[in-house]
């Protein structure tokens, strides 16, 4: 396994910086980024939600677990929610893909609108990083991800304590 650093996620300044790029216009293309940020979705999962994947009264989306991973269901804010919702109604049939693009073209739209140059994974990481930040919860980081070997996220939580004992020698 490769050594987990900071150059696989985005630092705090560049999420913010990101987030400020994202807001100033809410379009497919901000939605999917904004998608696969907050909710530490795969590329490929992303591009497989159907309508049919959307749940209304618990106002969540079903990921299909994609590369050996578990699927999941992930409740979504309710702006999140308007949002995707209505991407969703533009498809005329339940079963397509509310986003019927390839991911050569979703690494385009990423490669237009990052704030560095790190790869499209690299939201994923950040958001994997953030939620071990501020839960402490292994458990819950690896179900949000929808893996099925803890070892694929001790990786975050290990990249987190290193760091924390970083600041600590620092401090102390």
């Amino acid at each position: 396994m490769s050594e987990f650093n900071s150059a696989k996620f985005l630092t705090e300044v560049e999420d913010l910086h990101l987030n400020i790029l994202l807001k100033r216009e809410m379009s497919r293309d901000t939605l999917m980024l904004t998608l696969l940020r907050r909710y530490g979705m795969r590329p490929g999962e992303l591009l497989s939600l159907r309508p049919c994947d959307l749940n209304p009264s618990g106002k969540s989306m079903l990921i299909k677990g994609l590369k050996g991973s578990r699927s999941r269901e992930l409740p979504l804010s309710d702006v999140m929610w308007d949002w995707l919702y209505a991407e969703s109604q533009k498809c005329p049939d339940p079963e397509m893909r509310v986003f019927n693009i390839c991911l050569r073209r979703l690494q385009g739209i990423w490669e237009w609108w990052r704030p560095v140059k790190k790869p499209l994974r690299s939201l994923r990481h950040t958001f994997a990083v953030e939620m071990c930040i501020r839960t402490k919860d292994i458990h819950l980081v690896r179900n949000l991800l929808g893996h099925k070997n803890i070892n694929n996220t001790l990786i975050y939580l290990d990249y987190v304590q290193s760091q924390d004992d970083f600041r600590k020698a620092l401090v102390g």
